[in-house]
């Protein structure tokens, strides 16, 4: 999957990967299996093989068990257990937004996720990356509570490495994360728009174009022919690293989450954040952010100028912020994800 996704889930496996070659546990012998078009993940820390066939092609029905026979057992982290695999597994489930939130996904994608979800029952064990999304699983009846592990996710490391020779200078708000709706953007701007702090820095939105993306962008344009809202695109690990640093306000009025990755990277950076009251953001934030409803702009805008005007609370969520995301980390999260695979023998 790093081939297909650099973002969200790519991110997920590259740093747990990383961490797994870290510990140097004797007792696993890891191989990442890439896509067989994949190149620029040859310099993975762990061992690598190319994969019989790419990621959810046509052909992963019947070559992927053949390929996988030399192994003992396989982690699919991706959400799906792939058709026709009878090996012990591990499957690690990131949200289940495409049942939350269908809207958010075009229908094929749609049909993946869905079918995937159905296929949940046969893993050996299921990780996810927050209790929230473990609950979700167990409300649904798609997996058993016992076969569930919550191993929180942690800030990427390469964003560690960005100097700030080259930051940005004047304020500014910051969003991160895919254009779709499920992460809220028109709301978002809608509320900032009318708040007082547009009137002195502009909010950033650093992302790739998602499902109905361009449309999002249209219509924040439409509300915004001030361009208050600027839509800068996705950006390199240096740059996100830069931004987060010296970003005013991290807004993430997500619809749903199953982790929320920005916020904790951005805590990390010690950048003050107004985030939505939902199950996963309060779960990584706990007492280091401002909540709102993110359905509600007139909430938005009053948190954002609540928190850009008060220095004081600015300060304690950036204290807070840094506190909360130290307790995150990608080597707690490889030893017990080699936990997990303990419990496959």
């Amino acid at each position: 999957m790093l081939h297909r996704d650099r973002a969200g889930i790519g991110r997920y496996i590259w740093e747990l990967q990383q961490a797994m070659a870290d510990l140097n546990d004797p007792r696993h012998e890891v191989t990442l299996l890439l896509d067989p078009r994949d190149r620029q993940h040859r310099g993975a820390a762990l061992p690598v093989r190319s994969a019989p066939a790419p990621a959810r092609h046509r052909l992963e029905r019947t070559t992927l068990a053949w390929g996988l026979r030399t192994f003992g057992a396989a982690h699919f982290p991706d959400h799906a257990l792939p058709p026709g695999v009878r090996k012990p597994s591990v499957v690690t489930v990131h949200d289940v937004s495409f049942l939350t939130h269908p809207a958010s996904y075009e229908p094929r994608s749609l049909d993946f996720y869905r079918a995937a979800s159905r296929r949940l029952s046969r893993a050996s064990q299921v990780i996810t990356v927050s209790a929230h999304v473990r609950d979700q699983l167990v409300e649904r009846g798609l997996v058993p509570g016992d076969r569930i592990s919550v191993i929180h996710e942690a800030p990427t490391t390469a964003l560690d490495a960005a100097a700030d020779s080259t930051s940005p200078r004047n304020g500014y708000a910051l969003m991160v994360g895919t254009l779709q709706p499920r992460k809220n953007h028109v709301h978002a701007a809608r509320a900032w728009v009318r708040s007082k702090a547009a009137r002195a820095m502009p909010l950033l939105v650093a992302g790739a174009l998602g499902y109905q993306g361009v449309d999002i962008v249209r219509t924040v344009r439409s509300l915004d022919p001030r361009a208050r809202v600027r839509f800068i695109g996705s950006v390199s690990d240096a740059m996100l690293g830069r931004l987060y640093r010296h970003a005013s306000l991290l807004l993430q009025p997500s619809l749903d989450e199953g982790f929320g990755l920005p916020v904790l990277e951005a805590m990390r950076a010690g950048a003050p954040c107004v985030v939505s009251d939902i199950g996963a953001l309060r779960e990584v934030a706990a007492n280091a952010a401002q909540y709102v409803d993110p359905q509600d702009p007139e909430a938005l805008t009053d948190a954002i100028d609540t928190v850009v005007g008060d220095p004081s609370l600015s300060e304690r969520l950036r204290s807070a912020g840094r506190e909360r995301a130290a307790e995150f980390s990608w080597a707690r999260a490889a030893t017990a994800t080699f936990s997990v695979y303990d419990r496959l023998t």
